[in-house]
């Protein structure tokens, strides 16, 4: 149920206006099943998103990440 409606078309240009970009940095461990379970999860919640959201999900290895932290200073 909507809580509010317009007759003038406000709600069509609101929505236009609304849609957007969603980055999601996906760290992964390789030996982990349930990292494998969370990304499919996490692929079955994003084809429920309004259609006008555009979604990238670059993966990376749990090692990789964490060598790149540590190399910050």
């Amino acid at each position: 149920m909507r809580a509010h409606t317009c007759d003038n078309g406000a709600d069509t240009i609101l929505m236009s206006l609304m849609r957007t970009s969603l980055a999601i940095d996906f760290v992964s461990d390789v030996s982990c099943p349930w990292c494998v379970i969370g990304l499919y999860a996490q692929e079955q919640a994003i084809e429920r998103l309004d259609p006008g959201v555009s979604v990238t999900i670059p993966v990376e290895a749990f090692e990789r990440a964490l060598r790149h932290a540590l190399a910050q200073p």
